[in-house]
Order: structure tokens, then C-alpha cells, then sequence
């Protein structure tokens, strides 16, 4: 993981950027969160996809660059 961040706005279209307090065992509940997977092609990590896939049961979308 590089970074993480909580972006926040509100109906005024106020912003807020966090840094949040980030523990490792806070990814076994990732009910509220967005999984960003990037450089699919030089990793292998579709291990990790297939487990929130199939165990956690998250929706996935993949967006690849054939180039």
C-alpha cells in the first residue's frame, strides 16, 4: 500500500483531505471502503481480488490498458 487518504465533501461543496489513522488489521473490515487495485500488469495480485471476491463479497470492475 502507498497511501491512503479520506476525502470527504459536504452539500456546501466543502472538501475535506485526511490522512486517517491506518492500522493493518482495519483491511479484514472493508465493508464501507473503495478497493483501488492499480499495475495489475507488473503484480500479482489477483490472489488478493479473488479473496475480497469470494470471501468478502465485494463487486469488482477491472479497467485494463491492452497498450
Amino acid at each position: 500500500m502507498k497511501a491512503t487518504l479520506k476525502i470527504d465533501s459536504d452539500a456546501n461543496g466543502n472538501v475535506n483531505i485526511q490522512i486517517p489513522n491506518f492500522k493493518p488489521e482495519d483491511l479484514l473490515n472493508t465493508k464501507d471502503y473503495i478497493l483501488i487495485f492499480d499495475d495489475l500488469e507488473r503484480c500479482s495480485i489477483i490472489g488478493y481480488i479473488n479473496f475480497f471476491v469470494k470471501y468478502q463479497f465485494h463487486k469488482v470492475i477491472l479497467i485494463a490498458n491492452e497498450k
